[in-house]
């Protein structure tokens, strides 16, 4: 299954499944991403703050 995106002499064949494997693929690493910044944020601001203004919580407890 073929999807033709330009119409023109230098027409570009994407397979779907070549689509899809790059959201799947997206999914992961923005998952992956977000899990390291959740522990970046539990070491650097849980330790040392006890917990008072940690990122999770969002911008109104942090000054707390």
């Amino acid at each position: 299954m073929k999807a033709i995106v330009k119409p023109d002499a230098d027409s570009y064949n994407i397979d779907v499944t070549d689509i899809f494997f790059l959201q799947e693929y997206y999914k992961v690493l923005s998952n992956l991403l977000y899990t390291n910044l959740r522990l970046v944020d539990l070491f650097v601001y849980g330790k040392h703050t006890n917990q008072k203004n940690h990122l999770s919580k969002g911008p109104v407890h942090r000054g707390l």
